[in-house]
């Protein structure tokens, strides 16, 4: 409720003349001395008793006892004439002595004031002394009826007649019966307490008499009896004070018992100035007195009449009290640009006269009092209704204007703040207390044009809240009720002209905008904590220009000689104490140095030119609520950190303990964080860390986040950001370790521009770095919930007719970059289009790229000794084993944990183009999670995980990007993501790897559909219609809709271009998990743990071509010359090293197509592949490591790809092309197909294709299935008619006359080491089927000349070479499947400078149709035992591949201890050649033109 005002006094005014109107009032004197000397004195009544059966029969057998309180009255002011000119004019409290100061009254030693009790009626007062017979009790006199009792009181009005004792009606004076007329008189014979419902009591409606007291009242009436904690009621504003809505907030002043003056005077304080004071709380005890009156005429005295309250409690209010905390009242532009200025506030001003000692209130000659000056926020004469006034200039005395004598002396006097009522003896320079400081409290209740002139970026650290009543508020609407601000209406300040020119200073402000930098002040007990959070709240801004030309930074020397006198005064002796800052020899050369270090820093902040519409920067214990930017906004700047809102915002650390720790030195540190303009504690640890602490006594204990909520940008009419700077974006630059919620930037043509690091939102969100050290396990678990480092964007929303990012590398359609950063339900909606590009590396329609924290990737090379990582790592294997659940927070204050996209969404035409990285909602993710804003999810986050938010009061909704038009790159291209991978930091892989599992990446319910006329996806490598490439994770539940095409020089696919584990580095010791260039080793035996967190999944995956045409696939690159590169391409995975897909399908696929020579074609999956082991090693010493490793077959089987319920459809005239080419897949290495579990009759895999054209190899299913890949669909695949085109046989015989030249050198089997290749694949092949023969008891001799690596891989990539033996290899432990005595030589050599691979082994001989179908259609003689085929196709496929020869030599039983032996020499002649003891027997059948046959 609004009180102590003149909208109190107006409100009681208006209930009292509706319920207690008077037909005869009554005047009563009152003397000038009731207005600063009402009394509380206590009152004592006789003891009277009547009849009970009378109307006066219910008063009580004794009237409440009412103690007097011993208070003796206020001693009077000094009345001492002044000297000098007693006429002349002069300031409180000058006018009240001869040096001209007022001389104070002293106080009373109680909050009551009494006097003696001289208001008792002489003539009741003798009838109740003379008269004790109770039937003499008068209950009429002199015309009026008495009232004793509350019964009575009820029954006026109600045309009752009035019966004496004994039942008799009472007459007047001429007989007439007397009623309890509705226009009757009557007087309250006797106090008559109040209770319960009779609080409530009113005169009835209609009532036109009057209720007098019998006799004329003393000035002096007992308002407040503090012993018995009764209030006394005398008018009617007090009853309707009662009667109001919330009477116990509304405050008992001391004028209150007079009507004239109620409202007015002083708060009463029954228990001193420290407890609350007195309000008509109901828990009181009230006494309606003998001298009620009720009496409307006579209104409540308020000087403060004219003018505009504008929702305050009265005009002029300059400030108000609310809960504890006092605000300055800012009604106009003069006040909002005195902020920061240190000057002192004023309310109203009034002229006032000394006479016979004691001041009053001089009124003019129009009969109010004399306006000196309105107030601070009343200037206008529309706003104090009596004149306009200079903002901060007092007029002079006039005694010319004053009705009162000229010889009295005059003075200026201020009004008292909480009643509104001008106080004679209130000092103007004591009426506020206030200063207009920068950490200073503000409400902002009107609006505020600053045409006028430019704006000064204003440096603040306290707290400004707008509230203003709404057009339609009722005239006694207010701001405030319960000590709370209810008004929600913002103002607002319009026409903001922010221009920055010349080099900015430094020793003034850091940053541009409305305000330079919004920051909180350290403690002054420990300077490592904050001393209160800063707020700014519920303001707009319209039209608002922040034009920042600066470039370059400055400091005023000056400012650090002012500085160092300032500190010294102000620390006094503890300067003594500062050793350690005496580098000349004298205090003062130790501050000026300090504060320099100080300046130096801040001078090379690169923030320090970070620019905002709103605010450059906003660090620390800092909250920005219900803020708008409207109009034109525009923002123009040539540096870092530029942005619509805010160009950097950033939260803080808290070291608790941190002065203890420096000394003596904590409070001149204090002092001087808080006396520079926007010097924070972030700037105090870098200068600590500089040497004069040691980082082992930077001990963190929580993490305060900056925070902006409900905050918008509409109508952002300029470029944001300029070509050749970093961190640009619509709403935010740069966000570290802050909190951004439930903001936007809408109805703008939005156009984002920058070097690194642009976003339609934000440029980078990021986590904070935190400096110091963690040591003890107990105060980490202790103090985790309290840090959370890590950044948010929670329900953030672009929606404009446009949207354009521009940037060289990092450029997003709603962030540049996120690095352990969260955006949960935020969404990018454009009407026209959306438009993402990059000249550089990751480009994203979401985001650019979302990583781990900027200590731990991006920002590495910003890494400083005095972060955290260190420190953390150390502790990660003690928490794994106390408390395992916090090792994911333990990480994330050191960065080491993902960025979270959930329930994310894009709904625009989207297009976004760069080089490497590019994907419609983000170009790289690491570990990123991109999935529904579930509470499963949402738990991952330390917010939610905190108690922060929770997850019921967060809207679950899935990840979509809606109208996709193109997404256009180099390497690294997808529709949701360029690449996908694994995130992994040095030493987070304990033993166990217990804390890998959080690393891989997770995609889950996610929707992409493209324009209406269907999207395209077009790069060079890894290019895929939801995914370029994919290492490491998981994907589940995501559909791709409306897909046109995917092209791509390689790596092409409708879903995913290239598929597979995450990199694993092969070292001396073990495997190494480094995507981010930290490694950690880990022992082979342990892969088997975190396998599953190294290869990829898919489940529930769907691609779904565009309505009727369907969508095309194709990898366009074909091969050079002598080249041996695959060109894959597929309908939904281009190559799948180790992938599980489950419940996935393509549906109107139209073709798919790849190179005649080298490229892989298929509806599904063109190359399925076992990833990872086989490909890892770089030399020789890796191989042999991997190999020694136990554990390696076991792991590997973690590795083999599988299909599962998976199936392709084709539009009709659907077609395959390639070299290799399948309906399903091209070449099928290593996996497993199972679709079992479809409805019977429906295990197809293929549906309606209509021709595979496969220059190689071509298959209705397969093109190529390799040994030991297996398709099992219990019943059977269904698969079209082979058609195989294009096999070119030619071939010339020439004599092989050269003699084998190299140097053998042989290993037993016996338990000696295999000899190496130096080739890790090749070697990782012959280990593995080194342990097989050992299994199967074959004799495994395995011959390698020197030096073979070189010629190796000159000859063939190491991939086909490993390949090769493999089939080879199997080939032979087939064939000899039924002989006793098994063995096999593996001969690895030169003939000449070729290549030489001879298998030779005991096995059965080859059947003459082999020799006759050799790569032309499989062949076996050994189906029984695993035998297919495939594996001499694939033989004959890499011999024409590299152009080799081939030789095949046949020994007669007997002769040899080997039966056979095939030999590859990789020599470019393409021979194929059999020597062979069975020349007769093999001329007996229809030979190929390019087959010779030699005898043995």
């Amino acid at each position: 409720m609004r009180h102590h005002s003149f909208m109190r006094w107006a409100s009681a005014t208006m209930a009292a003349l509706m319920f207690f109107q008077c037909t005869a009032p009554v005047a009563f004197a009152a003397d000038d001395a009731i207005l600063a000397e009402s009394s509380i004195a206590v009152s004592s009544a006789d003891s009277e008793s009547v009849p009970a059966d009378s109307d006066a029969g219910y008063i009580p057998e004794k009237s409440p006892e009412n103690t007097s309180v011993d208070s003796s009255s206020n001693d009077a002011a000094s009345s001492e004439p002044l000297t000098g000119d007693s006429s002349a004019s002069s300031d409180l409290p000058e006018d009240a002595s001869s040096n001209g100061s007022v001389e104070s009254q002293p106080e009373s030693d109680t909050d009551q004031i009494s006097t003696s009790d001289e208001i008792i009626d002489s003539e009741l007062a003798e009838s109740s002394s003379e008269n004790t017979d109770e039937s003499a009790k008068s209950l009429y006199q002199d015309g009026k009826i008495l009232i004793y009792t509350y019964d009575q009181l009820a029954e006026i009005g109600s045309g009752q007649t009035l019966t004496d004792a004994s039942g008799l009606a009472v007459t007047d004076e001429n007989g007439a019966e007397i009623t309890y007329a509705l226009d009757a008189q009557y007087a309250i014979a006797e106090d008559i307490e109040l209770t319960d419902d009779m609080l409530q009591w009113q005169l009835p409606e209609g009532f036109a008499g009057s209720i007098t007291p019998l006799a004329e009242s003393s000035d002096d009436l007992t308002l407040y009896d503090a012993q018995s904690d009764t209030i006394y009621l005398y008018n009617p504003y007090q009853m309707t004070v009662l009667h109001g809505e919330n009477p116990d907030t509304e405050p008992v002043m001391d004028g209150d018992a007079q009507a004239e003056t109620f409202g007015s005077g002083q708060l009463i304080y029954p228990n001193g100035e420290s407890e609350p004071y007195l309000t008509y709380s109901l828990n009181h005890r009230y006494i309606l007195s003998r001298q009620f009156c009720s009496d409307t005429s006579v209104q409540p005295y308020s000087v403060v009449t004219d003018g505009k309250a504008d929702g305050r409690d009265f005009p002029g209010q300059v400030i108000k009290e609310l809960n504890g905390k006092t605000y300055i009242l800012i009604g106009n532009e003069q006040q909002l640009r005195a902020i920061g200025t240190d000057a002192v506030v004023y309310g109203a001003i009034y002229q006032a006269y000394l006479r016979l000692g004691k001041w009053y209130v001089d009124n003019g000659t129009d009969g109010k009092p004399i306006v000196l000056y309105g107030g601070d926020a009343d200037l206008t004469k529309d706003q104090n209704g009596r004149a306009d006034f200079t903002f901060g200039e007092i007029r002079d005395t006039d005694k010319n204007l004053s009705v009162e004598s000229g010889i009295y002396t005059r003075g200026k006097c201020g009004v008292d703040q909480k009643t509104g009522q001008p106080n004679p003896n209130l000092d103007i320079k004591d009426q506020t207390k206030q200063k207009y400081s920068a950490n200073a409290n503000y409400i902002i209740f009107r609006d505020i044009d600053l045409s006028s002139a430019n704006w000064t970026p204003l440096t603040f650290r306290g707290t400004m809240i707008g509230a203003k009543l709404g057009g339609n508020a009722a005239t006694d609407a207010r701001l405030w009720e319960n000590g709370q601000i209810i008004a929600t209406d913002k103002p607002v300040i319009s026409n903001v002209k922010v221009v920055q020119s010349g080099p900015l200073d430094v020793g003034k402000q850091m940053g541009v905008g409305f305000f330079s930098t919004l920051y909180d002040e350290a403690s002054e007990d420990d300077v490592g904590i904050s001393k209160g959070q800063v707020l700014v709240s519920n303001l707009r801004f319209e039209n608002i220009s922040v034009d920042n030309q600066s470039t370059t930074t400055k400091y005023d020397q000056t400012l650090v000689n002012g500085l160092v006198t300032g500190l010294s005064q102000v620390l006094g002796s503890v300067v003594d104490l500062l050793a350690w800052l005496l580098t000349f020899g004298s205090v003062d050369a130790g501050l000026r140095k300090t504060l320099t270090d100080v300046l130096d820093a801040r001078k090379k902040d690169p923030t320090a030119l970070a620019t905002g519409a709103f605010a450059g920067r906003i660090i620390g214990n800092t909250v920005v609520s219900n803020c708008e930017l409207a109009g034109n906004v525009s923002v123009t700047s040539p540096n870092n950190y530029t942005a619509g809102f805010v160009g950097y915002i950033e939260g803080k650390t808290q070291y608790d303990g941190l002065s203890k720790a420096l000394g003596g030195v904590a409070t001149l540190l204090a002092n001087i964080l808080n006396v520079i303009p926007g010097l924070g504690l972030g700037d105090l640890i870098t200068i600590l860390l500089g040497g004069v602490i040691d980082v082992s006594k930077l001990i963190p204990t929580a993490y305060i986040n900056a925070k902006i909520v409900n905050c918008h940008v509409e109508g952002l009419k300029s470029t944001i950001g300029t070509e050749s700077k970093d961190f640009a974006g619509g709403f935010a630059g740069m966000q570290a370790g802050a909190i951004i919620e439930n903001c936007t930037v809408t109805n703008s043509s939005l156009n984002v521009v920058g070097k690194n690091f642009v976003g339609g939102f934000v440029g980078l969100s990021r986590d904070s770095t935190i400096k110091g050290v963690l040591k003890d396990l107990g105060v980490v678990v202790n103090n985790l919930p309290n840090m959370k480092p890590e950044s948010l964007l929670l329900n953030c929303r672009l929606d404009n007719t446009s949207i354009k990012v521009n940037g060289a590398s990092y450029a997003g359609g709603f962030a540049g970059g996120l690095a352990n950063s969260s955006t949960v339900n935020c969404s990018a909606t454009a009407g026209e289009s959306l438009a993402v590009h990059a000249t550089g590396m990751n480009a994203g329609g979401f985001a650019g790229i979302a990583t781990l924290g900027w200590a731990a990737n991006l920002g590495k090379t910003d890494s400083k000794d005095s972060d955290l990582l260190g420190s953390v790592v150390s502790l990660v294997e003690g928490l794994l084993s106390q408390n395992p659940g916090e090792v994911s927070s333990l990480l994330s204050l050191a960065g080491v944990n993902p960025s979270y996209i959930l329930g994310c969404t894009i709904n625009a035409p989207l297009t976004v183009t760069g080089t490497d990285f590019v994907g419609g909602i983000t170009g790289r993710g690491d570990g990123v999670t991109i999935a529904p804003s579930n509470a499963e999810n949402l738990g991952k986050i330390s917010y939610w995980k905190r108690g922060v938010y929770k997850a019921e009061e967060t809207a679950a909704q899935p990840v979509s990007v809606t109208g996709l038009k193109i997404i256009s790159g180099h390497d690294y291209t997808g529709g949701i993501a360029g690449s996908l991978g694994t995130a992994s930091v040095s030493g987070l892989l304990n033993d166990t790897a217990g804390i890998a599992s959080y690393l891989g990446f997770t995609v889950d319910s996610v929707t992409l559909t493209g324009y209406e006329s269907g999207f395209t996806v077009e790069g060079w490598e890894r290019v895929g219609g939801g995914f370029g490439d994919a290492i490491g994770g998981t994907i589940n539940n995501v559909s791709i809709n409306k897909l046109r095409s995917v092209e791509g020089k390689n790596y092409a696919g409708g879903f995913i271009g290239l598929s597979g584990p995450g990199e694993l580095v092969g070292t001396s010791g073990g495997l190494t998990v480094n995507l981010l260039g930290l490694n950690y080793l880990l022992t082979l035996n342990k892969l088997l743990s975190i396998g599953q967190y190294v290869q990829v999944t898919i489940k529930d995956a769907n691609v779904n071509g565009i309505d009727k045409d369907g969508f095309t696939v194709e990898a366009t690159e074909k091969r050079e010359a002598n080249s041996v590169l695959d060109y894959t391409a597929a309908g939904f995975i281009a190559r799948s090293n180790s992938t599980k897909i489950e419940n996935s399908h393509v549906t109107n696929l139209k073709s798919v197509t790849a190179a005649n020579d080298g490229g892989y074609a298929a509806g599904f999956v063109a190359i399925s592949k076992t990833g990872g082991l086989a490909e890892v090693g770089e030399d020789s010493t890796q191989v042999k490591s991997l190999i020694e490793a136990n554990g390696l077959v076991t792991a590997i089987s973690y590795l083999i790809p599988s299909y599962t319920n998976c199936t392709v459809s084709y539009v009709n005239g659907g077609s395959v092309t390639g070299d290799v080419a399948g309906g399903f897949t091209a070449d099928f290495q290593s996996g497993t197909v199972d679709n079992s579990s479809r409805e019977a009759n429906d295990f197809y895999a293929v549906y309606n294709l209509d021709v595979v054209n496969g220059q190689s190899y071509a298959g209705g299913f397969a093109g190529r299935a390799y040994s030991g890949a297996l398709a099992d669909a219990s019943k059977g695949i269904s698969t079209q008619q082979l058609k195989e085109q294009g096999l070119a046989l030619a071939a010339h015989l020439q004599t092989i006359s050269q003699e084998r030249k190299f140097n053998l050198t042989e290993y037993q089997t016996n338990g000696q080491p295999l000899a190496s290749t130096g080739i890790c694949a090749v070697d990782a092949v012959l280990q593995l089927m080194y342990q097989r023969a050992l299994q199967e008891q074959i004799g495994y001799t395995l011959r390698i000349t020197e030096n073979i690596k070189t010629t190796a891989m000159q000859s063939l990539s190491e991939e086909d070479f490993s390949h090769l033996l493999a089939d080879l290899i199997e080939n032979a432990f087939i064939a000899m499947s039924d002989v006793p005595d098994k063995k096999i030589l593996i001969n690895l050599g030169r003939i000449g400078n070729h290549l030489s691979v001879e298998i030779s082994d005991n096995g059965q001989p080859f059947l003459p149709e082999i020799f006759q179908d050799f790569g032309l259609k499989p062949h076996t003689t050994h189906a029984e035992n695993g035998g297919s085929g495939i594996g001499l196709m694939d033989i004959w496929k890499l011999k024409k591949k590299y152009r080799a020869s081939l030789v095949i030599t046949e020994y007669a039983p007997g002769t040899y201890s080997y039966t056979k032996q095939i030999s590859l020499i990789f020599d470019a002649k393409k021979h194929y050649i059999i020597q062979t003891y069975r020349r007769r027997e093999l001329g007996q059948i229809r030979f190929r033109d390019d087959l010779y046959i030699f005898p043995c």
